[in-house]
Formats: C-alpha cells, sequence, structure tokens
C-alpha cells in the first residue's frame, strides 16, 4: 500500500484524537531525550521541559535561540546555557507556579486551623453550659451521695475538655509546623527564582528590584548607592577559541570573586551574558572603585587551566565601569552612566576601572571626580 493509500485510509478510519495527541505527546519525548543524550545535558525536569518545548517547535524564540546555540557550541549546549534559557523562557512561570501552589497550601491549612478552633470553641461552649447546669443543681442537692455522683460528673467533663484542649493543641502544632515548612519553601522558591543558576549570584530579576528598591531608599536617607558595571574581556572569542563549557567556568570563576571581594556590602548580580553588576547601598564612589580594582585584580591572576588535559588557557580580564546614583535621576539614567563608564573602561585599552564623574545632585560625600584606576 503507498503513502497515499495509507492517508486514504487513515481518512475513512479516523483515530481518536486523545490518542493521537498521546502518539505525539510520546514521539517528542522521545526525540527531547535523544537529543539530551547526544549533547551530553543532565535530564533534569528543568531541561526536559525545554529541549521537549524545543521539539514541539511551538516557541519560535526559543526554537531558534536553541538551534542558533546547537550550531555555534562545540559539544552542543551545556547544562548551564540550558539553565539560562530555562530561565529566560520558562523561570517567572515556574515561579508563579510555585507560589500559587504554596499559597493554596498554607490557605488550605488555614481553613483547618480556623474549623479546629469553631470545634474548640463549641466544646468550650458545651462545657460552660455543662458546668452552669451543675452550678444551679448544686445548690438543691441535700443528700452526700448526690454530691458525690455531681463531683464525678464534674471531674469527667473536667477531664475530657483536657483531653480535647490536648488533642486542640496537638493539631495546632502540626498546622504550625506545616505552615512554618510552607514559609521557608517558598523562601526558598524566590531565592531560587532571583538567583543565576550557572554562576550562583543573583539574576537580572534581582538586580531590577533592587534597582528600583535601593534608589528609593537613598532617596529618602540621602545616603550614597553605588553601581559597579562589569564586562570579561573578549568573553565571545574566549568562548569560540575554547568552547561554552570552558565558558561557563569563566562566568562562575568570575562571581566566585565577584561573592568574595563584595561580602555583605552589597548585591552581585549577573546582568546579562558576560555582564555583571553589583549594588552597593551606604557606599561611597572611591571605595566601589576600589572594589571594582580588587576584583579585577584577583580575576587577572587566576589562570584557567583544562580539567581533562592540565593545560593552561590563558588568563581572563575584565572591565568595571562604576557611578554613585544621583537622587535627581531616575533609575534608568543610573544604569546608563556605569554603562558608559563601562564602555570608557573598554574603550581605552580593557582591564581595567573607570569611575564615572558624580553628578553635583548626588551626596557630597560620594563625589570624587573622574577617575581611572
Amino acid at each position: 500500500m503507498n503513502t497515499g493509500q495509507q492517508a486514504g485510509s487513515e481518512k475513512s478510519s479516523p483515530k481518536p484524537r486523545t490518542k493521537n495527541l498521546g502518539r505525539k505527546a510520546w514521539l517528542v519525548g522521545e526525540k527531547a531525550f535523544q537529543l539530551m543524550r547526544d549533547f551530553g545535558v543532565t535530564p533534569t525536569p528543568n531541561n526536559y521541559q525545554l529541549w521537549y518545548a524545543f521539539v514541539l517547535g511551538e516557541n519560535k524564540d526559543l526554537f531558534h535561540e536553541l538551534e542558533a546555540l546547537i550550531a555555534e557550541t562545540k559539544g552542543g549546549p551545556t547544562d548551564g546555557l540550558c539553565a539560562q534559557l530555562f530561565d529566560k523562557y520558562f523561570g517567572e512561570n515556574e515561579e508563579a507556579r510555585l507560589i500559587q501552589q504554596t499559597n493554596s497550601r498554607v490557605h488550605g491549612e488555614l481553613e483547618k486551623l480556623l474549623a479546629q478552633l469553631r470545634t474548640a470553641e463549641d466544646d468550650t461552649q458545651r462545657f460552660g453550659n455543662t458546668m452552669e447546669g451543675y452550678s444551679g443543681s448544686l445548690a438543691k442537692v441535700t443528700d452526700l451521695d448526690s454530691v458525690r455522683e455531681m463531683i464525678s460528673g464534674i471531674v469527667e467533663e473536667a477531664r475530657i475538655m483536657e483531653s480535647k484542649s490536648r488533642a486542640l493543641e496537638g493539631r495546632l502544632k502540626e498546622s504550625r509546623d506545616e505552615i512554618d515548612k510552607l514559609k521557608h519553601n517558598l523562601e526558598a522558591v524566590r531565592a531560587e527564582a532571583t538567583t543565576d543558576a550557572l554562576t550562583g549570584v543573583g539574576n537580572r530579576k534581582l538586580f531590577d528590584r533592587l534597582l528600583a528598591e535601593y534608589t528609593q531608599a537613598a532617596r529618602e536617607s540621602d545616603k550614597p548607592l553605588c553601581l559597579i558595571f562589569g564586562d570579561v574581556d573578549h568573553f565571545k572569542t574566549f568562548n569560540d577559541t575554547w568552547g561554552h563549557q570552558i565558558g561557563d567556568h569563566a562566568l562562575k570563576l568570575v562571581a566566585h570573586h565577584l561573592k568574595t571581594q563584595i561580602g555583605e556590602a552589597g548585591v552581585a548580580t549577573r546582568y546579562g551574558g558576560e555582564e555583571f553588576a553589583v549594588l552597593l547601598p551606604d557606599t561611597v564612589l572611591p571605595t566601589a572603585a576600589n572594589m571594582a580594582e580588587q576584583v579585577r585584580q584577583s580575576v587577572s591572576k587566576k589562570a584557567m587551566k583544562s580539567k581533562a588535559t592540565g593545560a593552561t588557557l590563558g588568563k581572563i580580564t575584565m572591565s568595571f565601569g562604576v557611578t554613585c546614583f544621583d537622587p535627581k535621576e531616575s533609575p534608568e539614567e543610573f544604569v546608563r552612566r556605569a554603562d558608559q563608564a563601562l564602555y570608557r573602561a573598554k574603550s581605552e585599552g580593557r582591564n581595567r576601572v573607570v569611575s564615572d564623574p558624580v553628578p553635583s545632585g548626588a551626596n557630597p560625600a560620594s563625589r570624587d571626580g573622574y577617575r581611572v584606576l
């Protein structure tokens, strides 16, 4: 039977739509797993979701971006690149789903808690009514046996109430523990949603949120706020020469030095690609510039080596732009000036720190003029 006859036969005896959809899902899933095996991608749920969407092809932007990475990378996209793509295309949806799921569970626990309290209220009301009944009857009792019987009844009612109180206390503790656990899970979800999967520093979402918070706080408190933009020099050439896996390792190295040198003074984030941004509240420009210089020096002293061969791959260097916030400017202008300082560092030879002139409206303690370190 030829293809046309087969198609005609299928048309005359159509298969159920759900069966066709199920077969398509299996085929797409098998292809996704095969691609992950071919490229050495770890079969995590997030990676499977990414590659399933790629094979399905309905998200055109994701398809074309991943297709380009397959074409340009040696050995295919790494887990790090896959994590970046997942964050880009699914991260916010995943965060919203997990938060909604946690909120629903908290709501369920609160409903249980309210039901337990209503039951306890009913029990307390019944106990009070019973005690009032005994109180009214006690005045009419004249013989010892009746008094003894009444006291036994009161003791039994008190015992029942105590037992119910203990049971309620246990249920309340269970609900409290469950809500505490959900609270910690929610905090973990939010932290994960604002962390760059490859480098472990904050992601662009965290930077955008903190930028708005910190600039507003700086306006209200009249305290200095500095911003460092750092970029790995010639990163595309480095990637093309040694491959994306080595490139991922270089980005992890940069993030490590940023976290080490910045410490608790500010928040380091991956702004995008090979570019990093550090927000430094309550920090003057000379201090921020010195921090950038310390990072620059520590990164440039570290030689990259191949784990497979032990061969030295050379050193990486970084360029930095640093500026201080002017309360009269917008957050976008603040970022633009830091980016311009970074551009000057690049154009003046790279592997250096350039501080932007502090605007006249900035905190006087922040002013240090234009400097090149």
